[in-house]
């Protein structure tokens, strides 16, 4: 900061106006000293933002303590202005003749509200040039972050993005993806987690994988339905429909009974078939209690092994209960 030029006595108009415009000169100085390093903390402030989201901690660090550096140079320019400022205030205040000091005062008002239309139009110059820069220098290319295939493009042309706008969604490179798939209970029952699916046209599909990777209950169902999840690998993309198999295979039986057959007391599984007995009185039928193992189901039928001669009549349905060894009859 300037010495004071006095060394003793009054001052002279001139010396007076001399020292203020020294100070004044100084002011201007430091003033855009002080504008360079509050440029450089708003540039700072977005790099340390782009930082924190990104949650790269070494970069954090260093812009806090570049920001911190750049803050204390700000605050002591700001205290070498009002040092000066005080100054000028000091010389003033010391002039002697108050006729001659009022019309420094007037002039230096004058002085001041012309510089400070002059900083006013500095001020809307230099923001014009950085917005005409920026437009200059603008990188016409946005590189993504990782490999991938661009979902969605959320811009259009000639139109500004805010940096908190995501621009572009991108489905990173070699990445899984997940199907879900809902089911009864009962059916999810012989599924476990592990199992592959068989994929339909799986001819048409490069290298596709579909593995039950999660079982979950369906809440809204109350129980009553799982929800399959799978992840996929391979050659696919979001959106895309997947038809699939999974379970036990099929295979073939020597019988199958609808599941209402199927009975079951304290000595196991059994159906009833019908048995012909003749009488003077011609043909009468009875339900006869054969006992079965059953080998496997869906939702209607059921797999079962037995005694059976391959000839027997199964009941399946009746309009009143029935019991082994009960005379029935059968529908015409």
């Amino acid at each position: 900061m300037s010495e004071l030029l006095q060394t003793g006595g009054s001052l002279s108009f001139g010396d007076l106006q001399e020292q203020v415009n020294v100070y004044r000169s100084e002011n201007k100085v430091l003033e855009e000293k002080k504008q360079v390093y509050e440029d450089e903390l708003v540039e700072l402030q977005a790099l340390l933002r782009q930082a924190q989201s990104e949650n790269d901690a070494d970069e954090i660090t260093r812009l806090q303590n570049v920001i911190s550096i750049n803050q204390d140079y700000v605050n002591e320019l700001e205290a070498d202005i009002a040092e000066n400022e005080a100054e000028i205030n000091k010389l003033i205040a010391s002039y002697e003749d108050q006729a001659e000091f009022q019309d420094l005062k007037t002039a230096i008002s004058e002085r001041q509200a012309d510089l400070d239309e002059a900083n006013a139009e500095l001020a809307w110059l230099k923001k014009k040039l950085s917005e005409d820069d920026t437009e200059e220098t603008i990188d016409p290319e946005v590189k993504a972050p990782v490999s991938g295939i661009i979902k969605t493009v959320n811009v259009k042309k000639g139109k500004t993005a805010s940096t908190d706008e995501v621009a572009i969604e991108i489905y990173p490179e070699g990445e899984d993806y997940t199907m879900t798939l809902t089911v009864t209970t009962e059916q999810a029952q012989s599924l476990s987690v592990g199992d592959v699916a068989e994929l339909q046209n799986s001819w048409y599909y490069s290298g596709v994988s579909v593995v039950l990777s999660k079982i979950t209950t369906d809440a809204a169902s109350r129980g009553q339905n799982k929800i399959l999840t799978f992840t996929v690998t391979g050659d696919v993309s979001d959106g895309q429909s997947l038809s699939i198999s999974i379970g036990q295979k099929s295979s073939t039986y020597s019988y199958t009974v609808p599941n209402s057959a199927v009975r079951e007391d304290s000595s196991g599984k059994f159906v009833l078939v019908v048995s012909q007995k003749s009488s003077p009185l011609g043909n009468r039928y009875y339900a006869e209690r054969l006992s079965v193992e059953v080998l496997a189901s869906d939702d209607s039928r059921t797999a079962v092994s037995g005694a059976f001669t391959g000839g027997e009549f199964v009941i399946t349905t009746s309009t009143k209960p029935v019991e082994a060894g009960q005379l029935i009859r059968l529908a015409d």
